[in-house]
């Protein structure tokens, strides 16, 4: 993949420097034709895990050299499309799929819920507001395939089905380019 550098410098009137930023971001399609998934105009055989942010000598604490690793060998085993679950994930886990071409899921911390606390108007605002704020930090990083709204909750009822439908009509209205989606562990029900 290609990914290109934007930094950005502000100075005052005589040239001095106030203030810096720089990021990274890339360019690319994703289109589903013929049942298939086409990345770049290139079929995508989607093959993936979840990863949990928590190395058992680290534990949340993560190093650079423990993710690396990690993504390293899930590259090895064919991975292209991986969930990292439901909070904030370090950025450098979105630069690594970035330049290896793993597309990524990432998700908000709706975890379990039930269908009373997904109808309810303070959850549905306060989702909303960490989606938000997840798309305006991460949504220039190309690997993002989707956005997860919720991780196995009761999405199967009335009021978790309401749920979804909202979240994905403000998730369009502000990334319209990417696909919208959920972990959901009652589809056999």
């Amino acid at each position: 993949p290609n990914v290109y550098r934007m930094q950005v410098e502000v100075a005052d009137s005589k040239g001095k420097l106030l203030d810096q930023q720089s990021d990274t971001f890339g360019v690319r399609t994703i289109e589903i034709r013929d049942r298939h998934l086409l990345l770049n105009g290139q079929r995508v055989r989607l093959s993936g895990m979840t990863r949990h942010e928590d190395s058992p000598q680290e534990g949340l604490a993560e190093t650079a050299g423990t993710i690396r690793h990690d993504y390293d060998d899930m590259k090895a085993l064919q991975v292209t499309l991986t969930r990292p679950v439901h909070y904030p994930q370090n950025p450098l886990i979105f630069d690594y799929a970035d330049r290896h071409g793993i597309l990524f899921i990432p998700e908000i911390p709706v975890w379990q819920f039930s269908e009373k606390q997904l109808s309810d108007p303070k959850v549905l605002a306060l989702a909303k507001q960490q989606m938000r704020e997840m798309i305006e930090q991460d949504g220039n990083h190309p690997s993002i395939f989707a956005w997860s709204v919720c991780n196995e909750s009761e999405a199967f009822t009335p009021g978790g089905h309401a749920y979804v439908l909202a979240m994905k009509k403000m998730i369009n209205e502000i990334d319209p380019g990417r696909l919208v989606s959920y972990a959901d562990d009652s589809l056999p029900t």
